[in-house]
């Protein structure tokens, strides 16, 4: 995604960056970047403490030189209870108020970006532990959400062969 959406010293914001990953590897592609976690670990005094419930990351005037908001949340349910047990956690909210909050994260950060800016959602679907194995697509359900923003590509990549069904396969060709 830095290839493709973002040239050397452009700015990448990461709201979900707890490893700091993004950090690391924009550091070696010459991206500048604004990293946070709602609780970032200890280790990594580089991430930002920011909580996406809070609104847009506090970037200023620098909003201007982001090109890319790479978001990758709690899976809501398969992340349950996984970073904390608090209710306002993301991946502990009812299905609603997950996609209330995070579509109202991102359409307070989509109105600060500059245009031709991208945003990537990264989601899976989740199928949680119920009788009937639905499963929830929150990549169309979130899109559904936000009218004024395009939808510009989607990509279903499963994490092991063994997730994927032939289409998903061939999509991902």
């Amino acid at each position: 995604l830095l290839y493709l959406y973002t040239e050397p010293f452009s700015i990448v914001v990461d709201p979900f960056g707890g490893r700091g990953t993004t950090i690391d590897l924009c550091k070696r592609r010459l991206r500048r970047y604004w990293v946070s976690d709602r609780l970032p670990i200890v280790e990594r005094l580089d991430i930002r403490k920011w909580d996406v419930l809070q609104g847009a990351p506090p970037l200023h005037k620098r909003w201007g030189d982001v090109s890319l908001l790479y978001l990758d949340p709690p899976y809501w349910k398969q992340a349950e209870g996984k970073y904390s047990k608090d209710t306002e956690d993301l991946a502990n909210m009812n299905l609603e108020d997950f996609y209330t909050k995070l579509t109202k994260f991102v359409s307070d950060c989509a109105g600060r970006m500059k245009e031709g800016a991208h945003i990537a959602l990264m989601i899976q679907p989740t199928q949680w532990k119920n009788e009937d194995k639905s499963v929830t697509d929150h990549v169309i359900d979130l899109v559904k959400k936000l009218p004024k923003l395009a939808l510009e590509m989607r990509i279903s990549c499963p994490y092991e062969s063994q997730q994927a069904v032939a289409q998903q396969v061939t999509w991902a060709k």
